[in-house]
């Protein structure tokens, strides 16, 4: 009888012990995904000078990111996020100098980067359950990223020539970037243990990326980016 008791309590244990476990894993989940989009430069450009045009377009560039994220739901419908992603900022920027005197050379200049950075986003996440299988979401927060490197390829146009060449540019930008992010998407139950996920993610940089004493606060760059993402999720 004595063993039977204790048969019972260790039965009772492992149970308790399992559920508690089934619970945790319940709450904590991760996956991985990639996708594409638009990036572009948010330019701030205070160098007038006199008899010339200082107008600039800031167009978008094709970028690309692949990520790992994790998630802790602190009840069914509100979580924290964790991402830790590649991530390919840039953009194009042109500009046009126009001298007030015939013999000063209208030139047209692009420029042309991309950065790459590793980059962490933080971010509280509300869930809304749609069916047993499917769970809407959306987050807000902000991230901090580290360049990894930077190239750019620079043309300038003029009446005479055409020059078009590629630089290093890593030296003449901050070592980190800054600013807010935000996602919506879906989450789709294909198991009991795994799932897809599909959403958007748009980053708003709020740091000037540059770093060139010269120019002082004469000229700010932010980056912006905008991702369409697929990829899986555990349950």
């Amino acid at each position: 009888m004595e063993k039977f008791y204790k048969y019972i309590l260790f039965m009772v244990f492992f149970t308790t012990i399992h559920c508690n476990l089934y619970s945790q894993e319940q709450k904590f989940k991760f996956g991985i995904y990639a996708g594409g989009g638009f990036t572009n430069y948010n330019v701030n450009y205070d160098y007038g000078i006199r008899g010339m045009d200082t107008s600039y377009i800031s167009d978008m560039r094709f970028t690309y990111n692949i990520c790992v994220f994790f998630r802790y739901d602190f009840v069914k419908n509100l979580g924290l996020r964790a991402d830790i992603q590649f991530l390919k900022q840039g953009g194009s920027v042109s500009t046009n100098r126009i001298g007030s005197t015939d013999s000063l050379t209208p030139v047209s200049r692009t420029y042309s980067s991309y950065i790459d950075y590793f980059k962490l986003d933080l971010s509280p996440q509300i869930n809304f359950l749609i069916s047993n299988d499917a769970t809407l979401f959306a987050n807000a927060g902000g991230y901090m990223a580290v360049k990894i490197g930077s190239t750019q390829i620079n043309e300038a146009t003029s009446n005479l020539q055409y020059l078009k060449y590629e630089q290093d540019i890593s030296n003449n930008l901050k070592v980190t970037d800054a600013g807010l992010t935000f996602g919506i998407g879906i989450e789709l139950k294909t198991n009991k243990e795994i799932g897809i996920m599909a959403g958007i993610r748009y980053n708003l940089g709020l740091q000037n990326i540059l770093d060139i004493p010269q120019t002082g606060d004469k000229i700010k760059v932010t980056n912006n980016s905008i991702t369409f993402n697929i990829g899986i999720i555990t349950f």
